[in-house]
């Protein structure tokens, strides 16, 4: 982390274009080819930050935090209200309507237009 710290401006700055990701890549590759002379120096120096850690953090312990769902789950459709069959009038209407539920379009007027209904009651049991 410390060798990191000290090297990632410069890496960053001759390679501006590439994600952290090949970045971290880079840096490690530039810390495995360091003599053990000059990783100690960094090894030195974590003990001495783990020593002002621990001397200023006394009971400090590490817990591990649960992790966030990734993603949220879908929401049902429910409680939404409609009357009539104003916006059934062509199938270029479904986005103005898609926020019907399957028990919306069953309970509307037939008026000729069966075939965007099933369609729609289709669309919403996927």
């Amino acid at each position: 982390m410390l060798f990191r710290r000290d090297t990632q401006l410069s890496v960053r700055q001759l390679y501006k274009s590439l994600p952290n990701k090949e970045i971290s890549i880079i840096i490690a590759s530039m810390y495995a080819t360091l003599s053990p002379a000059e990783k100690s120096v960094y090894t030195d120096k974590a003990q001495r930050e783990l020593q002002l850690h621990q001397a200023k953090y006394p009971n400090y312990k590490f817990r591990a935090q649960p992790s966030k769902p990734r993603s949220k789950p879908k929401k049902k459709r429910t409680g939404h209200t409609y009357t009539g069959m104003a916006c059934f009038n062509s199938q270029s209407n479904f986005a103005e309507i898609s926020h019907l539920t399957a028990e919306d379009i069953l309970q509307t007027p037939d008026n000729g237009l069966s075939s965007i209904k099933e369609t729609l009651f289709k669309k919403l049991l996927q």
